[in-house]
């Protein structure tokens, strides 16, 4: 018996060593340094303004609607966002005006199934947010729900 419990620690030992092989083969992520000027810019925007309070409606505001860039992760994840919300408190009228927004911000063309066919082609299965085509993709598929849930409920 005590050659199985010393087989048994021999294997826990090993890979024990194994996982701190691997763990100290990983680096930690750099995060993009922030200049002196964002810095600052940052800053004197804070100073102005204040901290950011979101009110319930603040998915909804119409001043930041207008005024969303493709460019901008956070412009995209917030019309993605406020698409889901509204799909969520079922309100599927303000999702689909929403998502008409949407596809103007991301310049969405109109032949959706060859959008996600391309970006299914492309091999990208993990989903990077950093990628428009990403956020697009969850535009289309947040539609395609709103489009039958209101078939459904006009039956």
């Amino acid at each position: 018996m005590s050659t199985v419990t010393e087989i048994t620690e021999q294997i826990k030992n090993q890979s024990l060593k194994e996982s701190e092989i691997s763990n100290s083969k990983k680096l930690p992520k750099a995060r993009k340094p922030q200049t002196d000027e964002e810095f600052l810019i940052q800053k004197r925007q804070f100073q102005e303004q204040g901290p950011t309070t979101n009110t319930d409606e603040w998915l909804y505001d119409t001043d930041i609607l207008n005024s969303l860039n493709q460019d901008k992760k956070c412009d995209r994840m917030h019309i993605l966002h406020a698409c889901e919300k509204a799909y969520y408190t079922k309100d599927y009228k303000k999702c689909m005006d929403l998502i008409r927004l949407g596809e103007q911000v991301f310049g969405v063309a109109s032949n959706e199934e060859q959008l996600k066919r391309d970006f299914n082609e492309s091999g990208k299965k993990v989903k990077k947010s950093a990628k428009l085509e990403r956020h697009v993709v969850d535009l289309i598929h947040i539609k395609e729900k709103c489009v039958q849930q209101l078939g459904s409920n006009d039956h």
